[in-house]
């Protein structure tokens, strides 16, 4: 009777798993399940740091939530800088950490529920970024001041709560040359960028600088860049090089130009906030693994003039990922042989 028990438990356990994804151990003392998106909610923090910068990422998975209580009760975690992923954080995810003044919440917020930072006395003041849009009951203590923009969720909230309310101001941008964002070369006539330096969240790569067309965004040229979320490509350029937004977490929407015509290996290699992309017409070749890792790709628009497609291109994508081309091109052919959905668009 016991064994059976046992292995009741075990198989209850099991379950429990699989319904609420896998849970895992990560470095830096994260605690962190799987959601069914197959992004990362981190469910526990054991660490010893005072000043905390949660990684955007856990074993590969982007964290997107911070879980149910899941630096409740600390006591010694005086700071927090949130990812650029962040999206929701969860019901009393800091409630009672005394020691806490100072949370800096991502562009891209979108919901903190009830009590999230509740009983932290130390938290004086928190700015609530535009994008966030719920906000459940009792998320911050009295006493806190609420920051936020005119107009924004943040004064109709402190409005509601009674909380004090101060309105930051609008950063007026300091006028400053194209030039001076880049980093570039002049080859054959042309622009090849090989680094973005500047600051910007929406990034429109311009068509010329100091005089010449831009034609080639170049090695690693914004590899790493977690801030950027939207990337404008410029009529004229050709060529992404290889690792050209190679490690872009942040990155979830990039317009092409319809003047390109390759895109290199790792081109976009886990850019893992990437939705959607649409491969303009022209586009000769796609390099090795120029989309691995990009967890939330879904769709993808190939043209009918593509002709190399590496096996590994779309490689751990999401799991639903459908490919957009016309009827018998070499898109279908790969969409067919990866085992991925189609659907014609001619």
């Amino acid at each position: 009777m016991r064994r059976w028990r046992k292995l009741c438990r075990v198989l209850c356990g099991v379950l429990l798993l699989c319904l609420c994804g896998f849970a895992a151990q990560a470095d830096g003392g994260f605690s962190y399940r799987v959601l069914e998106d197959g992004t990362a909610c981190v469910t526990a923090y054991n660490g010893n740091q005072t000043e905390v910068q949660m990684p955007w990422n856990v074993d590969g998975y982007v964290v997107t939530e911070v879980g149910p209580g899941a630096f409740a009760g600390n006591q010694t975690v005086r700071s927090v800088k949130l990812p650029v992923g962040v999206r929701v954080i969860r019901a009393g995810a800091f409630r009672d950490c005394v020691a806490l003044a100072e949370v800096t919440l991502p562009s891209r917020l979108e919901t903190i529920e009830d009590e999230a930072f509740a009983g932290c006395q130390a938290l004086t003041t928190v700015f609530l970024p535009d994008s966030v849009t719920e906000l459940g009951e009792n998320c911050f203590p009295a006493a806190t001041v609420i920051t936020g923009h005119a107009g924004s969720i943040a004064e109709a909230y402190a409005g509601a709560v009674g909380a004090a309310y101060h309105q930051a101001a609008v950063a007026t941008p300091t006028p400053r040359p194209v030039s001076a964002d880049y980093q570039y070369e002049l080859r054959n006539g042309g622009i090849y960028i090989t680094s973005y330096i500047g600051t910007d969240y929406e990034v429109r790569v311009p068509a010329e600088i100091d005089g010449y067309p831009v034609r080639t965004i170049g090695l690693n040229a914004f590899s790493s860049r977690y801030e950027v979320e939207t990337v404008i490509l410029p009529e004229g350029l050709t060529a992404l090089d290889k690792n050209a937004f190679r490690y872009c977490p942040g990155l979830t929407r990039v317009e092409l130009p319809s003047t390109l015509q390759t895109i290199g290996d790792h081109a976009f290699y886990l850019c893992e906030g990437l939705t959607e992309i649409v491969i303009p017409e022209g586009v000769t070749e796609i390099g090795l693994r120029a989309f691995q890792g990009c967890k939330q790709l879904r769709k993808v628009t190939l043209p009918k003039s593509l002709k190399t497609i590496s096996n590994y291109t779309f490689f751990e994508c999401h799991k639903s990922l459908t490919i957009y081309a016309p009827k018998g091109s070499a898109a279908q052919k790969f969409a067919g042989m990866k085992g991925y959905g189609f659907v014609a668009t001619e």
